[in-house]
Order: structure tokens, then sequence, then C-alpha cells
């Protein structure tokens, strides 16, 4: 069960996600991928429905904007990722309604330590994709553009 809803919020095959390899889930689908996907949709059809009504409606909700979210950024040439934007504001989030919470302050300095630890993370893998843009130069000359930003920010990947 848990294989197909990873499949399922990745729009991916299960390949794809087992893959050890971080930059298959980055690059675009294929023609092939797609028709994988339409394969497992149809022999798995009674497991995904098994699965989407066990799944909150509120939680449905969330997963249609993010698919949403992921074609825009195709559409576009994603100049933004939105998983890392909604990441990092459901981070936030959970820190206010921790916060929020009455309680000590071990709690509230727990919530902002794990608040703390999920904001470096995310900081780690953006500055991981863009290390490995910056590795791989494509034809429109972002990895130029990008050296430039950082320069122009003193050094400092934000």
């Amino acid at each position: 069960m848990y294989s197909l809803l990873a499949a399922i919020l990745t729009s991916r095959s299960w390949d794809d996600i087992t893959s050890p390899d971080l930059g298959s889930l980055q690059t675009p689908s294929s023609k092939e991928d797609k028709t994988l996907i339409r394969s497992y949709a149809q022999r798995y059809y009674f497991e995904i429905v098994d699965i989407l009504n066990s799944v909150p409606r509120e939680m449905l909700l969330l997963l249609k904007m993010n698919d949403c979210l992921r074609h825009i950024d195709r559409a576009l040439g994603a100049p933004v990722d939105s998983s890392l934007v909604t990441a990092e504001e459901s981070v936030k989030a959970l820190l206010r309604e921790e916060l929020k919470k009455p309680g000590r302050w071990g709690r509230k300095a727990s919530a902002w330590w794990d608040f703390l630890k999920c904001e470096m993370r995310i900081k780690t893998y953006l500055s991981w994709l863009r290390l490995q843009q910056w590795r791989t130069p494509s034809s429109t000359g972002e990895c130029e553009e990008w050296g430039k930003e950082v320069e122009s920010k003193g050094g400092v990947i934000v």
C-alpha cells in the first residue's frame, strides 16, 4: 500500500521512487514513463480507489493542489520548486501550532529545535539541487545566472 501511495503522490513509477539516484525524480517523465504509469493505474485501479477512500478529504484536497502546482511548474519550466515552498510553509505552520499550545519552555524549545532541523534539511537539499544545476550546465546559461546571483549577494547561497 505504501509503495502505491508513494507512486500516486509523486506521479512516478515505483522504479523511479526506489532508485538510489535522486536525479531520477527531477527529470521530466518520458512518454514511456507515462505509458507505464497508465498501465499501473489500470492494473491497480481497485487498490487506488481503496487508498483514496481511506484518505481524509482534506488530504485529497492537498494532494490535488500538489498535482496542480507540479503541472504549473512543469508548464513554466519549473521556475519555482513548489514542493520546497510547500515544505517550508508546512514546517512554519507546524511550529506556530506547537507554540500556541500551553506548556513548559522545554516543549517550546523542542518545537524550535525540530523546526530548525527541518529548515536545515530543506536548505541543504536546495543547495544540493543548485549544485547539481551548476555541475550540469544547461543551454540557457542558468549556471551563469545563478553564479551572478550568488556573487551579487556576497557569495551567500540563499
